[in-house]
Order: C-alpha cells, then sequence, then structure tokens
C-alpha cells in the first residue's frame, strides 16, 4: 500500500477524460461509473481539513517539482481539483505559519495536499540536504497551524513488516477479516519465516521492508546460487531490514499489437479517499499493461502502458462533475489568488524565450532562404552579412566568424544545423526551446490543453538528422508556425490576470532588445546604402508587405528604421513593445502607496530616451549609423535594467537574513 504520498489516481483520471472523448458514444452507452465522485469526496475532505470560518482555505497540492516522474499528475490534479501546485521553494514558515510566497506578497496556507515522502518535508529535522521540504514545517504541523494530508510519518504505514500482522490486527480492533486479502508477506525478522523463503526462494520476491528506490526487489527464482547465497548472509546480519512476499502473477488480458491481439499481463492499483461516511473507494483505478505475458514486473519503468478501468453499472448513471451544485452561492470573482512568484519568474521567461526562440528562426530562415536562393546566382555577400550578424544577434561565438565565407553554400551547414539543432550550443534555437519547455513545465497547470498539446509535440520533436538547407528551412517554418500558434493561444484564451501580464512582459523586452541588436549589428557590419541588407530586415521582421504598400518598392534605410523602430501600428516594432510595457508594467501587483512604481519609472525614462530622437533626425547626424547604435545601446541598457528591477521586485523573494552574534544577555 502507498499511503503517504500515493500517486496514480491522477493518471486514471487523465485516462478517463481521454477515453470519454475518443469513444464517447461507446462510453455513454456502457453505463460507466464515474470517477468524478471519488475526487468531489477527495476534495472536501482536504477541505474539511481547514479551521478558517471567515474565508476559503488555501490548499497548495506540494510537488517535488518538474524533475519528478510523476509531476505530470501533480499538475494535473492541482488543475482538476482548483489547488496552486506548489513546490518547497514557493512556501515559507513565519512565526509558526506557513506561507506561499506570491507575488502580491505572502499569503497563509491552510492545507497541504502533499506529494512530497515523509522524511523530505522539514531539512532541519528529518533529512538535512532535503531540497524538497520546507524548513520549519514540522513544527507548525505540530502547533495545528497548517493541516497536512496525508500527515507526515503515515509512511510508517507501508513498512512491509507490518503486512504479516494486518489480518490479526483487523480481528483483534474491527472483530473482522480483512475485506481485500493481503499479498503473503514473510517477515525475515522471524527465523521461520527465513527457512521458508530459502526452501522455496522460486515462491518469493524479496524485498527492504520500508521502501528504497536504489534497493528495488529481486525474484529469488532468478538469482543463481552464489547471489541466493549473498542475500542470505544480507538476511542473516539485519534479518528485521528485509521481506519476503509471494509473487503475484497478475492478471492475463488481450492488447493491441500492431493489427492482432495478443495476451498480455496486467495488474490493477485502487484508491480510497476519506469521505463523510468512512472512505470511498474510486469506481474504476489505474490498470497497467505489458504485452509480453512472461513479464512478472509490470511498471511504467519497464514499459508498460497504463489503462483505464471501467466498473459498468446496471443502470445509467447520472454526469457527476466537481461544478458547485445549483444551491451554491459563489462570490463573484474577477481574478484569480496571487500567483507565486516562481510561477511568475517562469512566465516571465516562457515569453522571453519563446519570443528569443522565434525570432532566430525567423532569422535563419532569411538566411537560408538567401543561401538557397544563392545557387541561382543570389547575392553572396549579402548571405556572409546575414549569417554575421545572425552570430552577433544570437551570440553564439565564434559560430559563423570562423568559417571561411567565400563558400557559404558549402561550409556554413554544419554550422547552421548547431545553431538550430544543437543541445550543447547556448543560444541555438534546440537550446532556448529546452528552456522554454523546462519553464512551460513548472507551469503546466496554468497552461491550456491546446497549448499543453503544441508544447508537448516541441519537446518531443528530436527526429531531425537532417543535412540538406531544404529539410532544415521545412523545420524552421513548422517552428515558427507552432511558436505563432502558441502565441496566438496566449493573446485569445488567457485570462488577463498576473500570469499573462508577466509573460507578455517577458515577451516585449525580449522582442525590443532583439530588434536592437539586429540594427545595431546590421549597421556595424554593413551600411546604410545596402539596400538588399535593409530588405531582409523587412523580410525577418515580417513587415514587408506593409512596406510595399507604403513605399512600394523603393527599399530605403530611413524608411526601414522608421517602420522598424518608430512606427507603433507596427506590432513588431520598437516603439510598439515600449507602449506595451508600459501598459502592462502599470498592471502589475504593486502597493498603493508607490505610485508610480520603480518600473513604472524605468519604463517612462525609457520611453523619454526613445522619444528624443525620430528617423528624420537620426539621419541628420554627421554620422547616422554611429548616432543610431549609440542611441540604441542606451536604450537596450535601460530595458535591461527594467527586467533586473522585475526579477529582484517579484521573482527574488528575499528572506529575513539574521546577524548571530554573541548573546550577552
Amino acid at each position: 500500500d502507498r499511503i503517504q504520498a500515493p500517486s496514480g489516481s491522477g493518471y486514471a483520471l487523465e485516462n478517463r477524460i481521454v477515453l470519454s472523448r475518443i469513444f464517447p458514444s461507446i462510453y455513454r452507452d456502457s453505463q460507466v461509473h464515474r470517477v468524478a465522485l471519488y475526487f468531489r469526496s477527495l476534495r472536501k475532505a482536504l477541505q474539511s481539513l481547514s479551521k478558517v470560518q471567515d474565508r476559503e482555505p488555501v490548499i497548495v497540492l506540494l510537488t517535488p517539482g518538474a524533475g519528478n516522474e510523476t509531476y505530470f499528475e501533480h499538475a494535473y490534479l492541482a488543475g482538476y481539483l482548483g489547488f496552486t501546485l506548489a513546490q518547497a521553494e514557493d512556501l515559507t514558515v513565519r512565526n509558526n505559519f506557513v506561507f506561499i510566497k506570491t507575488v502580491e506578497g505572502l499569503q497563509q496556507v491552510d492545507v497541504i495536499f502533499r506529494r512530497v515522502v515523509d522524511s523530505y518535508m522539514d531539512p532541519l529535522e528529518l533529512k538535512g540536504d532535503s531540497l524538497l521540504g520546507v524548513p520549519g514545517i514540522l513544527n507548525v504541523i505540530r502547533e495545528g497551524n497548517v493541516r497536512v494530508a496525508n500527515p507526515v510519518g503515515s509512511g510508517f504505514l507501508e513498512n512491509r513488516a507490518l503486512h504479516p500482522f494486518l489480518s490479526s490486527l483487523c480481528r483483534y480492533y474491527l472483530s473482522e477479516d480483512l475485506i481485500l486479502p493481503n499479498v503473503r508477506t514473510l517477515w525475515m525478522g522471524n527465523p521461520e519465516s527465513i527457512q521458508e523463503v530459502f526452501d522455496r526462494p522460486e515462491r518469493f520476491v524479496f524485498k527492504p521492508a520500508v521502501r528504497d528506490p536504489l534497493e528495488p526487489g529481486v525474484f529469488l527464482s532468478s538469482l543463481p546460487k552464489s547471489e541466493l547465497e549473498e542475500i542470505r548472509k544480507k538476511v542473516s546480519l539485519r534479518p528485521e531490514r528485509y521481506v519476503a512476499q509471494e509473487i503475484v502473477n497478475g492478471s492475463t488480458c488481450p492488447v493491441l499489437s500492431g493489427e492482432k491481439l495478443i495476451q498480455g499481463r496486467s495488474v490493477f492499483r485502487a484508491f480510497t479517499a476519506l469521505s463523510e461516511n468512512g472512505y470511498m473507494t474510486m469506481s474504476g483505478g489505474l490498470v497497467r499493461v505489458t504485452e509480453n505475458v512472461e513479464d512478472l514486473i509490470v511498471t511504467n519503468q519497464t514499459g508498460a502502458v497504463s489503462k483505464d478501468l471501467w466498473i459498468l453499472a446496471s443502470e445509467e448513471k447520472k454526469d457527476v462533475s466537481l461544478l458547485p451544485g445549483k444551491t451554491e452561492r459563489m462570490q463573484i470573482r474577477r481574478s484569480g489568488a496571487g500567483i507565486p512568484s516562481r510561477v511568475a519568474d517562469n512566465m516571465f521567461w516562457m515569453g522571453r524565450y519563446a519570443e528569443r526562440s522565434e525570432n532566430q528562426a525567423r532569422m535563419l530562415r532569411e538566411v537560408i532562404l538567401n543561401i538557397i536562393h544563392m545557387e541561382e546566382s543570389y547575392d553572396q555577400g549579402l548571405v556572409r552579412l546575414l549569417l554575421q550578424t545572425a552570430t552577433h544577434v544570437t551570440a553564439t561565438y565564434p559560430g559563423f566568424l570562423q568559417l571561411d565565407l567565400a563558400d557559404p553554400l558549402t561550409n556554413a551547414r554544419k554550422q547552421m544545423f548547431d545553431q538550430v539543432f544543437s543541445h550543447q550550443l547556448t543560444g541555438s534555437i534546440r537550446s532556448d526551446l529546452n528552456a522554454y519547455v523546462r519553464a512551460s513545465k513548472s507551469v503546466r497547470d496554468r497552461l491550456s490543453e491546446d497549448s499543453r498539446y503544441i508544447l508537448s509535440m516541441m519537446e518531443t520533436d528530436e527526429s531531425h538528422q537532417v543535412g540538406s538547407y531544404d529539410e532544415i528551412l521545412e523545420y524552421l517554418i513548422l517552428l515558427i508556425t507552432r511558436l505563432a500558434s502558441l502565441s496566438g493561444l496566449g493573446i485569445e484564451s488567457m485570462s488577463r490576470e498576473a500570469g499573462w501580464y508577466f509573460m507578455n512582459i517577458g515577451k516585449r523586452i525580449e522582442r525590443a532588445s532583439y530588434t536592437i541588436r539586429l540594427v545595431t549589428s546590421v549597421l556595424n557590419l554593413s551600411t546604410l546604402y545596402n539596400k538588399s541588407m535593409f530588405e531582409s530586415l523587412l523580410n525577418i521582421n515580417d513587415i514587408k508587405i506593409t512596406y510595399r504598400r507604403r513605399y512600394r518598392y523603393r527599399i530605403e534605410a530611413d524608411s526601414v528604421l522608421d517602420i522598424l523602430l518608430f512606427d507603433e501600428t507596427n506590432p513588431r516594432s520598437l516603439a510598439y513593445q515600449l507602449r506595451k510595457l508600459g501598459e502592462y508594467v502599470s498592471y502589475l501587483p504593486h502597493s498603493e502607496k508607490e505610485e508610480p512604481t520603480a518600473e513604472e519609472r524605468i519604463v517612462s525614462e525609457i520611453r523619454n530616451r526613445f522619444a528624443q530622437e525620430d528617423a528624420k533626425r537620426l539621419f541628420e547626424y554627421v554620422n547616422p549609423a554611429l548616432s543610431i547604435n549609440r542611441w540604441l545601446n542606451d536604450i537596450n541598457y535601460q530595458i535591461a535594467s527594467l527586467s533586473d528591477s522585475i526579477s529582484a521586485r517579484y521573482f527574488r523573494y528575499l528572506e529575513e537574513q539574521i546577524q548571530l552574534g554573541d548573546y550577552n544577555g
């Protein structure tokens, strides 16, 4: 049994939801018992643990983080149950209370639904090197100022050494037998058990009494005599630490393999939750299936797949939902609870990395299009300038600068591949996408299903053993389309709450900085009279059609820089980014006493510096290119200051530091 942090119910829920959507008619006609009743009971049980009467309880689901193998389930359950998904770094203990660190300040936590095992919960009192727990939380629990489900210490009941005695305990305390028979377990602390196990080793699995991922169970029948003797010696030294359980063969079931049905092996995990009338068992569960009927270990780690379990009803079942009943009156809200600082941080960098990846993809797409066209005697000088610009803009030095670009068609292909697909090259598209996916995983519970679907495609899209420019170009076009889809979903599907503003501030900061780096790199490498290079600037920023409507086929540096830098109707212009930054920053949480905020003052300074110039005035200087670069670099420095200020204010939640000195009292 798994008691302290049981996993699997979220996967069972996901399986049910997916199957009911894929086979709606079959599901409806089969009269399947609903699993929502179980989750409704679970949520009510957690809400009832809270002592608060004057407000809704704050309930968090405590997860080890995105690196945990069941993190998907944690995010899925948090979203389904309506709880805040929190990691240890999101929580802090103050004055014997637990608080969650949000961008709006500290918010007291009433109930913790934990997915962190006992020994990692408090590094002050338990496992000292744990980064998954909250320092001081055990004392808060003792004081009764936060309730934890399941209670810390309940992991003791998972000790397999108790299994041989469960039946006797049940008869002693409840005067009845176990409803569900237990797997026959022999405790090695009993000499008779040792004798039985080593007399008939083919019947048993040898396990530590306390579950340990570093010491998995061993099927004794698969061991040679020498290793069996080693286990016997281990038992003789510390017999109380080990048990042996009879092998459970599992069930056989039909499995579709390719186009035919074969015999497979399956195991089933059931779930119970506290309810008003005792315990409720989920009318379903998690089934794991393996195609090899000889497999004795059926787990996700060994390649098994999960299935939904349908328990059929004798009559049609009513629809069950976690939504409140019609009789419950609810307070209307226009925003959710404050988001954790960690979530805001990840949303901010999601915006930045998505924009960075798209900008680089657009840049390299333009480079490759010119390389392909170069085969038809296009401008080789333009291709060399674009390749050098790509290295400066992405800071992937030495990049294309180290190559002999006299023949870019041949010499640049390997570097181009690395620039797109390399995991090791900092600044490559792949490395930026990896950072984007990592950030998105940490806020998975706040993303729509459509967004998660596109992200999963981007994460698993690893099969790019491509060599030709045409194949790289095809991938870049696909990537731009996916990133544009995610951007559209963010605009049209996300409510305008703090998380949305942080994500879009990150996006606008990144796009503004990229535009500045692109323009300054072009002016450093080229001249104001290189019409081909300025036409490429229009292509990279996807504004060539707008430009041609205004200026027909004349390409001039001043008109290109005007639409790229000063035109507020162009959503890719620098002016547009600065206007949006001013708008979004004003919506960030802040004290009413602080008007304007430090971030608003920085944006105001940026916009004032920006307003000192226009396209006409810039070209009246003796050295226009040098003047433009100085002006843009000043603005870029201030934009970096804005990013730092937002990070320091909202993401780096500073704990009080107390200097310990000699006590003289």
